[in-house]
């Protein structure tokens, strides 16, 4: 069963090809060329064209319907006193499904949390516990997420940019002997083989208006094997989930782990030029926080025992303020790395024993990817966890109960602020300096710039010599590791540096 958006008009004549009506659309990466020059099968002309095309945009730049852009357009015409075309709805749905993807909408089981899948009828039946569900009731309950398959996405990227596939071999380094990108990693390396793209994957959960108590859990992808540039435009939305509680992620994912084995299984073909051309795919990365990461690696959360994915330190718990917090302080000696394999056998006994082993809860679904490792996978979000240390350091300097401490600087805090507003950034810093007085509303970005390239100039012969050698510390390993090409010597020292910083701080 393939969606309507997804045949051509052969296939769609085709009385063997089952259907499925998808009704709502999600654009692809295609420019306005591809409709101009390859739209053949919409019968029109090149300036009709430019007309859907236009009054598509406006629909889209000022959320309109669609009988308010023709309103605008019909306007356009009689201002110029020129004939305007104006298309029917049924020609505008067409282009758009002729360079669009369909979305499925999966529904998850109130009763039991269970997915189960795409449900077209009014009401449908639990596969686990037989709760009848109304699917409009399950739609306004929040237990229901839109999916986007990605086979097509990336035929569709494949399709305009294969010339720019970057195989690892053909690039041009700056260093041979340096880290530059994923390709020089070990663990890429280890997955990599002939015809064969990796793909990461990105959840995280995000606040759609201070307004609302409700957040989107999406899952973007993108493909490691396209220059920066292009990797930075062509990032493809997977699966969107949108409710006011978090989503079982064990359930969540399960059409994007059964998508992404049956790459692994098959590979994706496409034809380029006339010629079939095959590759393997791998997904190899995924990348979120530290709230997302324990449950898509179904365990316990940082701040309880055992909370930590790489090692297995069990954490203590120590005073902070008026409450307590897990901490994982190196003071409490070394402790053996997981593995993968020692991981599955631990899920495996949280399964059987029905509580957590060393943190871990049970199995996880990305598992069942073949070769997907449930350690090194998981990726460590650097951006989050810098962030929050900048957070931490700024409130330590600048809240008024520190002021007695002897890094305490409320009360110079003027003068801090006045030399941050003083700076003029360069032009790779796309805002100037904010007010510190605003750092409540400081995006991540922000926070980057405002502890990596002011704090140290800022911060000298305000901040007391022993604390901002400190921070130049957590400063210079950052500066080492955020080059464009890294040598292993620098990048022993970036990681000396980070572990002075957490041990003699």
């Amino acid at each position: 069963m393939i969606g309507n958006a997804f045949l051509s008009p052969n296939e769609r004549e085709n009385k063997n090809v089952k259907i499925l009506d998808v009704r709502p659309f999600v654009r692809l990466p295609v420019s306005s060329d591809m409709v101009l020059t390859e739209a053949s099968d919409l019968f029109l002309s090149i300036s009709q064209r430019i007309h859907i095309l236009l009054l598509l945009a406006t629909m889209k730049r000022h959320n309109l319907t669609c009988s308010a852009a023709e309103d605008i357009m019909s306007l356009a015409g009689v201002l110029t006193q020129c004939e305007v075309f104006l298309p029917p709805r049924h020609l505008i749905k067409r282009t758009i499904e002729a360079y669009s993807c369909g979305i499925t909408e999966h529904h998850i089981c109130p009763a039991c949390n269970k997915y189960n899948g795409v449900k077209s009828s009014e009401t449908f039946k639990c596969e686990y516990c037989n709760e009848t569900v109304s699917t409009q009731d399950n739609k306004k309950q929040g237990n229901m997420f839109l999916y986007l398959f990605m086979k097509e996405q990336l035929e569709e990227l494949l399709k305009y940019h294969y010339d720019d596939i970057l195989k690892p071999q053909e690039r041009k380094k700056i260093d041979p002997c340096n880290y530059e990108d994923i390709y020089d990693g070990n663990y890429y390396k280890k997955n990599i083989s002939a015809n064969t793209l990796t793909v990461n994957f990105f959840v995280d959960g995000l606040q759609i208006a201070t307004t609302s108590k409700k957040s989107a859990w999406p899952v973007l992808a993108c493909l490691n094997e396209l220059p920066l540039p292009l990797w930075r435009k062509h990032i493809f939305l997977v699966a969107l989930w949108l409710s006011l509680k978090k989503p079982n992620c064990n359930e969540y994912l399960k059409p994007f782990v059964k998508e992404c084995a049956h790459f692994e299984e098959n590979g994706l073909s496409f034809v380029k030029n006339g010629h079939l051309i095959h590759f393997k795919v791998k997904v190899i990365v995924r990348i979120s926080d530290t709230i997302a990461r324990p449950l898509l690696r179904h365990s316990n959360q940082f701040n309880e025992l055992y909370g930590c994915g790489l090692c297995l330190h069990p954490g203590f718990r120590m005073k902070h303020g008026r409450g307590h917090i897990k901490s994982y302080s190196t003071n409490a000696g070394k402790f053996p790395n997981r593995s993968h394999d020692e991981l599955m056998q631990m899920a495996r006994e949280a399964e059987q024993a029905g509580k957590p082993v060393k943190g871990i809860k049970g199995i996880s679904v990305l598992s069942k990817l073949k070769d997907f490792n449930m350690v090194r996978g998981l990726d460590l979000d650097f951006f989050h966890a810098l962030v929050n240390v900048c957070k931490r350091f700024a409130n330590l300097w600048f809240l008024e109960k520190y002021n007695n401490k002897p890094f305490g600087l409320s009360s110079r805090f003027a003068e801090v602020n006045a030399r941050l507003l003083q700076i003029t950034p360069t032009s790779d810093v796309s805002r100037n300096p904010r007010s510190l007085k605003d750092r409540s509303d400081f995006r991540g970005h922000e926070w980057f710039h405002w502890v990596i390239e002011y704090s140290i100039p800022v911060l000298k012969g305000i901040l007391p010599a022993k604390f901002l050698n400190h921070l130049s510390l957590l400063v210079h390993g950052v500066a080492l590791i955020m080059q464009n090409s890294v040598a292993k010597s620098e990048l022993a020292y970036a990681g000396r540096y980070f572990t002075d910083n957490l041990t003699k701080g």
